[in-house]
């Protein structure tokens, strides 16, 4: 059962802060009410619904205090606490988990608000994630699991027969002499990379990338924004050939809809034949295609065009999917699409050239911002 926006935000200490910082901003005045709020407040009410927020935000910030005081109890290693006190201590956490639960049900965050919290969520995910990955490349590479190839570096430290015994072993694997010291130390490194993540964040490292994966689908659009084609302005109909090189925006629902239709098709149809079992979550989450090959999982992002494709349009909450750490992301283009209208009437899709890049993940160096959402100053009454 998925849980509600106010739930995923009062999980960890981390997405906690994050809403207490929006407070700080607020009452110094560098964000204004309309930036965080998705509601619509008249200029009368702003500055009543600033304060109302600002307080609300202040009673978070008071009730996390209290649970950082209760948490440092519950991890003292200098006082002992009776299993009664434990008890006790767990149930004023569990009080105070609803009491935040409640006060953030009443903070209605934009779209945007929640991308910034879940960015937050990932760069303090990524140097967890990044020794993950780095110790599965080094398990696939020797063919063994990280726990044998830890004894071995580790008996390969002695200068006796059962470290000789393992310098070979680990030779044997793949590893030369000049690797093994650094190899030995990133291995060592990683899970305290992994304890630390998991102290600031209050959570495991897997319930953190569950958070993250939960605020992108919260931070998704109820009604997924489908910028996938190109309109053609020589063709008042919007049916026919396009050969620009980047996307716009089609105005015809229908042909826009027949080059969705199209384009997820053939994305469907290459993925089945890789062998994955292929959902359409182009509904409810922030990307089109959801493919699973035994453990392996891939999420899709599909871009269908009558332009070359060598440009396209995507959303933050795209952007953000396919930056996330426990999946592949591909980006499956679809251009030089063709729309035909059928005997009955009906428009297709036919043709296109796809092209596949796999674990793709854009860089900010590769975004080009073309639009900007404008707040629009309130009207001051003479």
């Amino acid at each position: 059962m998925s849980r509600s926006l106010p739930e995923l935000l009062a999980a960890s200490p981390i997405t906690v802060a994050e809403v207490i910082a929006i407070g700080g901003r607020l009452r110094k005045g560098t964000v204004r009410i309309e930036e965080v709020l998705d509601e619509n407040i008249s200029p009368a009410h702003r500055g009543e619904r600033l304060d109302d927020v600002v307080k609300l935000i202040a009673r978070v910030r008071r009730a996390e205090r209290d649970r950082e005081e209760i948490r440092d109890r519950l991890d003292s290693r200098t006082r002992k606490l009776s299993a009664n006190k434990h008890k006790e201590l767990n149930e004023q956490l569990a009080n105070i988990a609803a009491k935040t639960h409640r006060l953030l049900r009443a903070l209605p965050l934009r779209r945007t608000v929640i991308e910034r919290i879940a960015e937050r969520v990932r760069q303090l995910l990524e140097p967890a994630s990044k020794a993950q990955r780095e110790v599965d490349a080094l398990q696939t590479r020797l063919g063994t699991e990280s726990p044998v190839i830890r004894r071995l570096l580790r008996a390969a430290e002695e200068e006796n027969r059962f470290g000789i015994a393992a310098r070979t072993q680990l030779r044997r694997l793949g590893l030369t002499d000049a690797e093994i010291p650094s190899i030995r130390s990133f291995l060592f490194s990683a899970p305290r990379m992994v304890r630390r993540v998991e102290e600031r964040a209050g959570v495991s490292t897997s319930d953190l990338a569950d958070l993250y994966e939960a605020l992108v689908r919260a931070a998704a659009p109820s009604k997924p924004e489908r910028i996938n084609v190109v309109v053609d302005p020589t063709k008042t109909s919007g049916v026919g050939p396009a050969r620009k090189r980047g996307q716009a925006y089609v105005e015809d629902p229908m042909v826009r809809r027949a080059i969705e239709v199209h384009a997820m098709n053939l994305a469907s149809d290459y993925y089945e034949a890789q062998g994955f079992m292929v959902e359409d979550a182009s509904r409810t989450r922030p990307f089109d295609l959801h493919c699973h090959r035994g453990s392996e999982e891939v999420r899709v992002e599909v871009k269908g065009t009558r332009s070359e494709g060598t440009e396209i349009l995507v959303t933050a909450a795209e952007i953000v999917n396919a930056r996330g750490d426990r999946w592949r992301t591909d980006l499956f283009i679809v251009g030089l699409i063709e729309v035909t209208r059928a005997t009955d009437g009906t428009l297709l899709g036919r043709g296109g050239a796809p092209r596949v890049i796999e674990g793709w993940r854009p860089e900010d160096s590769d975004l080009i911002p073309t639009q900007f959402r404008y707040l629009v100053p309130p009207e001051i009454s003479s």
